[in-house]
């Protein structure tokens, strides 16, 4: 009796132990792991099955992002930069951080592939091609390739989806691939939260050799159902516009796209700002508002999760924002700044929050400048680069754990150092 008593007081402790383990590696699970970084996470995968499923688990990655800490990614074409800039709460940038991964190498292989044969004989040409920075979405970035072959007289081209913290990568080929003449001169790459997916929306144009005949094409690529889809409505809306502007806004899974302004549009009053509804690929225009022509210049950028404008004069700036995206007379003037304020900086990317990182160039160097406030406060710390950058692009970047490759299907992986 004395004995079965002993077995049973055994199994209790037994049972104890085992439930005091399990809450403690979902306490660490919880609250500890999803403070850590990218590469500590993935040598933690090592631990247990369980660590590896927990860590692995798109939920757990979704979750992590909430602890990232946001940078700025600047990638530069010449000399090829690829750098990271943290920043502190009071807007002072830190020294630059070498992103360990190198973009090109997405598009090596594919390169190749097509290029082995004019190489082995023609060893003298060196592949060569233009990268392109299409945009960054929770620790993704995307880009686009091109290559014209001079001997078949055609165009490579492609877009790529990495994690630069994870060395993983995902290729997407254009849309009908073998029309070499399709190319992409306009795009935007992120995140449609109300359908949970991953998209690439991107202006084609069709290269025919006659260039007064060129046409263009929308094409809209699903990571989910991994595709593109051709959105004719988009094609006969923009029909009005002679070119759009490379920088795409999207508020609420609507994407802004706006018409380049020339010294011709005071005379185009149907002038519009098409919208695309990411969720339905249903279009809706919007009409172009006639107090933005007393402006030089006009910028769209998104600050706190709305449309925002910052249009500039000789002498100032005025930011608006649209309040209300499902009323367009919702438009907010939120305050007027100085010219002083930016002096000979270009604001070149927006912080959530509506902080701008500025660009100078003699000398080169990166500022972070909050517009909102008085020109008098305390100067930030800025970033210097030697000579002039010829710059690809910025964005927002925070390390993740969301893999590119698992984000649809037909994809590839490289694990390489830089």
């Amino acid at each position: 009796m004395a004995e079965m008593e002993k077995n049973n007081n055994d199994d209790d402790n037994s049972l104890e132990t085992l439930n005091a383990t399990a809450f403690s590696e979902n306490l660490i699970i919880d609250l500890i792991l999803p403070r850590l970084p990218v590469k500590t996470l993935v040598r933690f995968k090592s631990v247990s099955k369980f660590w590896y499923s927990a860590i692995s688990s798109p939920q757990f990655a979704k979750f992590h992002l909430k602890f990232s800490i946001h940078k700025f990614i600047i990638l530069a074409d010449y000399p090829p930069i690829r750098l990271l800039l943290s920043y502190d709460e009071h807007n002072n940038l830190n020294d630059s951080e070498k992103l360990g991964f190198s973009l090109e190498l997405c598009f090596t292989k594919q390169i190749h592939q097509e290029l082995h044969q004019i190489l082995q004989f023609q060893p003298e040409i060196t592949p060569s091609g233009v990268v392109e920075f299409v945009g960054t979405c929770n620790g993704l970035v995307c880009l686009y390739f091109r290559y014209f072959d001079l001997v078949k007289d055609k165009t490579l081209a492609s877009f790529a989806v990495c994690n630069p913290a994870l060395h993983e990568h995902s290729e997407i080929p254009n849309p009908d691939g073998s029309r070499e003449e399709l190319v992409a001169l306009a795009y935007w790459f992120g995140y449609v939260s109300s359908v949970d997916d991953y998209k690439i929306v991107a202006k084609f144009v069709l290269f025919n050799g006659d260039a007064e005949r060129e046409t263009f094409e929308f094409h809209v690529f699903s990571f989910k159902s991994w595709g593109w889809s051709r959105i004719y409505d988009l094609e006969r809306v923009c029909t009005t516009f002679d070119r759009l502007t490379r920088e795409v806004m999207v508020v609420n899974d609507v994407l802004y796209w706006t018409p380049l302004l020339t010294s011709t549009d005071r005379l185009r009053p149907k002038r519009k700002i098409v919208g695309l509804n990411l969720a339905y690929d249903q279009v809706k225009e919007f009409s172009w508002m006639e107090w933005l022509f007393e402006y030089i210049n006009v910028d769209f950028f998104v600050i706190n999760e709305c449309l925002t404008i910052i249009c500039s004069t000789l002498n100032h700036y005025d930011i608006w924002s649209l309040k209300d995206p499902n009323n367009w007379g919702s438009w907010e003037k939120l305050f007027c700044t100085s010219s002083n304020q930016l002096g000979s900086m270009r604001i070149v990317n927006v912080t959530c929050t509506g902080k701008f990182l500025g660009r100078s160039y003699l000398p080169e160097r990166f500022k972070i400048i909050d517009l909102s406030k008085n020109i008098n406060v305390e100067p930030q710390r800025e970033v210097y680069f030697p000579g002039n950058l010829v710059l690809l692009g910025t964005g927002d970047y925070v390390e993740s754990l969301i893999s590119p490759i698992g984000l649809g299907k037909s994809t590839k992986k490289e694990d390489h150092e830089v």
